[in-house]
């Protein structure tokens, strides 16, 4: 289970609101990150520079020095665990879920692309 820092017993409401804050942040460039690929994409000729910016932009923020670990932090998340679900496809599934294994051959697709080493404590 998630231990969500804005579902926590006690938290002030402004801690609370700042949670969710970054967890949205942070579900944002799940959803940039598996974007529809360009044709470049799709044709698997695209390089770091014509991958969909805003996908890009979502790898460099999990995969690259960011602020990532630290918004997961404040969210009550774990950095690593959430690369690891990304890179595995692990996304929750069922009605309520926009991602599905689809979603997860894109963003594998874009970090093959890339040249983004996602290899755990690489």
């Amino acid at each position: 289970m998630i231990d969500f820092v804005s579902t926590r017993p006690g938290i002030r409401p402004d801690q609370a609101a700042c949670a969710r804050l970054f967890a949205a942040i942070i579900a944002r460039a799940v959803l940039d990150a598996v974007r529809e690929p360009n044709t470049t994409e799709r044709a698997g000729k695209a390089t770091r520079r014509t991958i969909d910016k805003h996908a890009m932009s979502a790898l460099e923020f999990f995969f690259e020095p960011s602020e990532f670990e630290r918004y997961a932090d404040l969210a009550g998340l774990d950095a690593r665990d959430i690369r690891r679900a990304l890179v595995a496809g692990k996304f929750a599934r069922g009605p309520h879920s926009p991602l599905d294994e689809g979603h997860a051959r894109i963003l594998r697709l874009r970090l093959r692309l890339s040249g983004i080493d996602y290899r755990e404590g690489a």
